[in-house]
């Protein structure tokens, strides 16, 4: 009997609700509501009549009018197409006559772009946007093309529920799953997501997205941060937040001096929203074309105001898009450990409106960014930017760390969104797998030669480079894999001072074996290297890859003679040349390297850095 009774109360209640959703109250109700309707080929002209349906439907259950509730509509497929906007149509029968008559069009599926449209036009004043009104957005979708298509639609989601848009789901069919609708709809995901197992069995939904609808809550007022939800007030939410955070900025030739203006006020823009000092967010700013141009540190002494100015005073430079280089630069030298603080979040925003000089390179240092504990934002901006290479070069998941804007104009809009982003991660421990005990990934003989010209260097700088190649060998497995060999080369005439293949199998013996060199120049070094260092004799194996890594400085001078030695050298041995300098501070560096060159060429800034870089220099020689 309890059970009959309960039975009955709850299709009371059931009842009162269907009431309310045609009744009075819900009659009452202000909403600007904009449905985005499927009209790509995914499904058939009778599937999308069903839409439209469904549509009038439910436009049957309001009170429809400027006082009440305005409904506009989108269909999109590759493009999206505006049918009326919320103000067009302002009595029932002249609405419903309008669904009937939207066109199917046929084509891909880009949702995203038809949620930024409803997002950037559809609620705005002059289209009959009401200040007062909740703003709600319908999306009926079957399912999307690719991981690329979905992560696109999921940020302009995050843009339009930031913006107060209440965004409702409806799945159809088994194609789009219970997650992709998660990610686009407004939270609570039970009350904003429904799920239907074909399009004839939209019109079950009627009722229940009408009820729904009139439990979305009027807007308030935003003119103050205080009317916001707390995490919707970046200033409170991220004024104390702790972290070390770099903007690398894109200053190649694609940009124009305007854009790159816009680039410098976004950055002071979201300066403005933390609390700057040594104790709480520092920031840095480094350009990025060809070369590398860290302008701004993380360890300076700026206040907010200072900072604030010396960004707005940046120059934009020119030259081709080098994405890979600057991720390779921030990892090894703007987060070392005498720079960044261990204890905080360690951030990248990347602004880019371009695709990088090499793909693979960019995703490969993005990646040892990641395993670095760095937490890497991706902003693309415009049409050229590629999401795929965002994609790569964001942390995950992408839907929180990618973000692509239409124009530079747009990236105002990012402002408060990125900053809270930026407030929620936390930091990292120090993964000291990848910082200080590299695993070498190599999977079959290997004998390596180290060469440096030691008279030209000197004592010091010698030195220095034993020490970095004692660890880069350790790194590369030479203590642990008994198939790889490791020598020096320091000298261009004698053999007192070298190190044979077969001889060292520990760090200490490179620098017990290594003492003062006694002339030499780089022809006579390659050529020593192809005719000796990898004879039996002197512990080469014929069964073995042979590699050599050349050590460069900016007093090196790359003459017609030595690219000729150098070329054929490379017809025996794999050659790396590790440049002390800046990028192109040697011309014709990439001219004696194996190709590619930028998996064969390195640059280390200074002498002082390379005891720094030898787990990322073992990496590329491992992986490579």
């Amino acid at each position: 009997m309890a059970r009959i009774i309960i039975n009955l109360t709850a299709l009371l209640c059931f009842i009162g609700l269907l009431h309310h959703a045609k009744g009075a109250n819900c009659f009452e109700k202000v909403a600007d509501i904009v449905f985005l309707l499927d009209s790509s080929s995914s499904i058939r002209q009778e599937q999308f009549q069903d839409q439209l349906n469904f549509v009038q439907n439910v436009a049957d259950n309001f009170k429809i009018g400027s006082n009440n509730i305005q409904v506009g509509a989108i269909t999109f497929s590759d493009e999206t197409k505006l049918n009326f906007q919320l103000n067009t149509h302002q009595t029932k029968p002249e609405l419903k006559s309008a669904i009937a008559r939207i066109p199917y069009v046929g084509g891909g599926t880009n949702t995203a772009k038809a949620i930024a449209y409803a997002q950037e036009k559809m609620f705005t004043p002059e289209n009959g946007g009401r200040a007062w009104a909740a703003k709600i957005l319908v999306l009926i979708t079957d399912g999307f093309l690719n991981r690329e298509h979905y992560v696109a639609a999921h940020q302009e989601a995050y843009f339009a529920k930031f913006d107060n848009v209440t965004i409702m789901a409806i799945g159809v069919g088994s194609g789009v799953q219970d997650k992709d609708l998660e990610g686009l709809a407004s939270t609570p995901k039970e009350k904003y997501v429904f799920r239907v197992n074909d399009y004839q069995a939209l019109n079950t939904l009627r009722n229940e997205l009408s009820i729904k609808t009139c439990q979305v809550p009027p807007q308030q007022d935003q003119s103050s941060e205080e009317n916001l939800e707390p995490e919707k007030q970046p200033r409170k939410f991220c004024g104390g937040k702790p972290a070390d955070l770099y903007f690398l900025l894109d200053s190649s030739n694609s940009i124009h001096i305007t854009d790159f203006d816009r680039q410098l006020r976004f950055v002071s823009d979201v300066i403005d929203i933390f609390d700057i000092s040594k104790s709480h967010t520092r920031v840095g700013v480094t350009l990025y074309s060809d070369g590398i141009h860290p302008v701004i540190p993380i360890n300076n002494d700026f206040d907010k105001d200072d900072l604030k100015y010396r960004v707005s005073k940046l120059q934009r430079l020119t030259g081709n898009t080098n994405t890979a280089a600057v991720l390779k630069y921030i990892r090894e030298y703007g987060f070392r450990d005498d720079i960044a603080r261990p204890d905080v979040a360690h951030i990248v925003v990347l602004l880019t409106d371009g695709k990088s000089t090499n793909t693979l390179q960019t995703e490969m240092e993005a990646n040892l960014a990641h395993k670095a504990g760095i937490y890497v934002f991706a902003v693309g901006i415009g049409n050229m930017a590629s999401i795929p290479e965002l994609m790569a070069i964001a942390s995950d998941p992408d839907e929180s760390f990618l973000f692509k804007v239409t124009n530079y104009n747009a990236l105002r809009h990012l402002r408060n969104i990125l900053a809270i982003k930026a407030c929620t991660v936390e930091a990292t421990p120090n993964d000291e797998s990848v910082q200080n005990d590299f695993a070498c990934g190599i999977y079959s003989p290997r004998d390596t030669m180290f060469v440096f010209d030691g008279v030209t260097l000197g004592l010091e700088k010698s030195t220095i480079l034993r020490k970095a190649i004692g660890k880069i060998a350790k790194n590369m497995g030479l203590e642990s894999r008994h198939d790889q060999r490791v020598g020096v080369m320091s000298e261009a005439y004698g053999h007192n001072t070298d190190a044979r293949l077969s001889e060292i199998r520990d760090q200490a013996s490179f620098e017990e074996r290594l003492g003062s060199a006694k002339g030499g120049k780089l022809r006579s070094l390659l050529r020593k290297l192809r005719h000796h260092a990898f004879l039996p004799n002197n512990g080469g194996r014929s069964s073995a890859e042979h590699v050599a890594v050349l050590f460069l400085d900016e007093r090196t001078e790359i003459t017609p003679r030595v690219i000729h030695e150098a070329r054929r050298t490379m017809f025996k041995i794999k050659l790396y040349v590790i440049v002390v300098g800046s990028e192109g501070s040697i011309p014709g560096a990439n001219r004696i390297c194996s190709s590619p060159a930028d998996e064969h060429l390195m640059y280390v800034p200074t002498y002082d850095d390379i005891s720094l870089s030898t787990v990322s220099i073992a990496q590329q020689l491992c992986d490579a």
